[in-house]
């Protein structure tokens, strides 16, 4: 479902005579993200006004840990209108725009968490469609949400999970932008690499590549200088004894 429309929020806008307008923290030319107060529960609430796009209502079908909850779906002068839970956080996006310094590991603990949610939604039947930086928020006490599901919402029965697991490889490669470039195995490049050979048939399998090959070889890259260093001392004692038994 997608809609036209471009009547915009202001701070104190009360919609559907309940949810009070704050403080506007996102724009785009389509929507705009809104920290509002729910009027009847008093509770901090986001919202989300719609303009002109798809209205990423998927969520509602899920209960599962990690996927931000949707609270209400109205609608407001043509507008689609999204209510979920409000956290404190900041998106993959802020943290990109912010040229934040992260570590090969820090990325891959990210990214670990983001298939987790990803494949508990896919066996209840919900694609995510559309998995951008956007949409994956790190809360202030280091947990991972995702927000905006399209999910299935025009089609019925099985649906081809590939789309996510593109969108997975695309957010490791913007992520591993933000890592030191020595410091990244080749295996996280190629997996990051969605024309590469070296390429997973599924969520799980993306996930099962992150925690069991790629973080050992980073331990073992971790520990070579200093097997070099134990050699090297081997040698000059080797040196050193041959040299004095020679006299």
């Amino acid at each position: 479902m997608a809609l036209q429309h471009d009547s915009g929020g202001f701070p104190g806008l009360v919609i559907a005579n309940r949810y009070k307008l704050n403080h506007l923290f996102a724009q785009t030319f389509q929507t705009e993200v809104w920290e509002a107060s729910d009027l009847n529960l008093g509770r901090e609430v986001t919202l989300k006004l719609i303009h002109n796009g798809d209205i990423p209502i998927g969520a509602g079908r899920l209960n599962t840990t990690g996927v931000l909850k949707i609270f209400d779906i109205t609608n407001h002068q043509g507008s689609a209108v999204v209510v979920s839970e409000k956290i404190q956080s900041q998106s993959l996006e802020q943290l990109i725009q912010n040229k934040e310094h992260l570590s090969p590991l820090e990325v891959q603990t990210i990214l670990i968490a983001v298939a987790k949610i990803i494949e508990k939604t896919h066996l209840q039947g919900v694609p995510h469609l559309s998995l951008t930086p956007s949409n994956v928020l790190i809360s202030n006490d280091g947990e991972i949400y995702l927000t905006d599901f399209r999910g299935q919402l025009e089609k019925k029965g099985p649906f081809d999970p590939e789309e996510d697991l593109k969108s997975l490889r695309s957010l490791l490669a913007e992520l591993l932008k933000l890592c030191p470039r020595l410091s990244v195995p080749d295996d996280l490049w190629r997996l990051a690499n969605n024309q590469s050979f070296y390429s997973p048939k599924s969520v799980l399998e993306f996930r099962i590549i992150l925690e069991k090959e790629l973080v050992p070889t980073k331990k073992k890259q971790r520990h070579l200088p200093i097997v070099f260093c134990l050699f090297f001392v081997g040698i000059v004692f080797l040196s050193t004894w041959i040299f004095v038994g020679g006299f």
